[in-house]
């Protein structure tokens, strides 16, 4: 989870981690669709909408799991 970790920019708010559950037992990588990944991945600008196609927009590489559907 360390490893993990680090490969995200620092957070404004210390309080904001990766969840447990958050992360591929198997993998080691994020769930995807996790609400606590997800709202981690938007409070560090890596995952955000779009206000004028009202799309998903990914800032950066993140490290999904592959091994759930």
């Amino acid at each position: 989870m360390q490893r993990l970790s680090e490969s995200f920019p620092p957070s404004p708010d210390d309080g904001l981690h990766v969840p447990e559950d958050g992360i591929c037992p198997r993998c080691d990588r994020l769930m995807r669709n996790h609400a606590g990944v997800e709202q981690l991945l938007a409070a560090r600008g890596l995952k955000y909408c779009d206000p004028e196609t009202g799309r998903m927009v990914v800032t950066g590489g993140i490290p999904y799991c592959r091994c759930h559907g």
